[in-house]
């Protein structure tokens, strides 16, 4: 467990209760709110998530090198945990209070999803190709992975099955292969430039602050990767508004902007492509993770939905390479 020793600016911390929050959020693990008392009798409110320890140590990696440049738009960390046994660990934060909770089912205003995608682009430019990173061979990476035939024409079937309005017949088809295309994706995108990324960047890990700026949460999957998978999930899942022409024209500009204020020049048609590309694997995890047998909660057997809905609507644009 956590020592409760620790000497905060009122005392020190007692009297420790502990709500379960976020189950159905998006938050890998076990997150949990921590309020009590200190010793002087000021009121203290935490979030300790509970994670396997790979995830643990990809976000403590993530914030050793990006803790200085993030620290306003990720949670705070007090400290971190290993159990005895070496497979858990708990991260100990901030509790972001007021906020408001992301909702990929309801999405977000116009000014919220410009600060987002404002963050979004310095945490990318902040660490693009970073000397330092490059040379860490410890740090988490990014790599394409194609899921085996197999299961991915059970996956695919099973899916089909469930949501025939969405994932037509001529839909299925069209993607039988789509793993086999997933490697030239993965030369694509790795072809490009590399950065700290998110991995699961959808606004059910987002909290905003009153002003609309963004928190961004659960860095469990953050690893050094193509910039353009954090994009497409996010124009995907997040900033879903309008068909997938306007959201470029919208977004992608917002994004270049503040890339430039960093000294960062980008290039729209090159984004627009690696994006393309960066679907692709979205799109094979969505189905895969559709096509499940096993059937998730409520909510989130409509955020899985909404998801697949998102992600197949990117198939009747030029946007995505030609997977047939």
């Amino acid at each position: 467990m956590l020592s409760t020793s620790h000497e905060w600016q009122h005392g020190k911390l007692q009297s420790i209760t502990a709500t379960r929050i976020g189950a159905e959020y998006g938050f890998g693990g076990r997150v949990y709110r921590v309020e009590g008392e200190t010793d002087e009798g000021a009121s203290v409110s935490l979030i300790a998530k509970e994670e396997d320890r790979a995830s643990v140590e990809r976000a403590l990696a993530f914030r050793k090198h990006n803790t200085t440049t993030m620290g306003a738009w990720i949670p705070r960390l007090y400290g971190s945990h290993f159990g005895d046994g070496g497979e858990l660990g708990v991260l100990l934060m901030e509790d972001i209070s007021p906020n408001i909770q992301g909702d990929v089912l309801s999405g977000c205003s116009a000014a919220q999803a410009e600060r987002l995608i404002r963050t979004l682009a310095r945490l990318h430019t902040s660490s693009l190709d970073a000397g330092s990173m490059e040379r860490d061979e410890e740090l988490p990476r990014w790599q394409a992975r194609p899921m085996e035939h197999e299961v991915w024409t059970e996956r695919l079937s099973l899916t089909s099955e469930r949501y025939p309005e969405i994932l037509t017949t001529e839909i299925s088809g069209r993607l039988a292969n789509l793993p086999g295309t997933i490697d030239e994706a993965g030369a694509a995108l790795g072809s490009g430039d590399s950065c700290w990324i998110h991995a699961d960047m959808h606004l059910d890990n987002v909290l905003f602050r009153p002003d609309d700026s963004a928190v961004i949460l659960d860095w469990a999957n953050a690893r050094i990767g193509p910039p353009a998978l954090d994009l497409a999930h996010l124009l995907t899942e997040g900033l879903d508004t309008g068909d997938a022409e306007s959201r470029f024209s919208q977004w992608l500009p917002i994004y270049r902007k503040e890339a430039a204020r960093s000294g960062v020049g980008l290039d729209l048609g090159e984004l627009r492509s690696s994006i393309g590309w960066a679907i692709l694997p979205l799109l094979q995890g969505t189905i895969g993770w559709a096509g499940r047998a096993e059937e998730p909660a409520p909510r989130l057997m409509k955020v899985r939905e909404n998801l697949l809905r998102n992600t197949c609507a990117w198939l009747e644009t030029d946007v995505v390479p030609d997977v047939g």
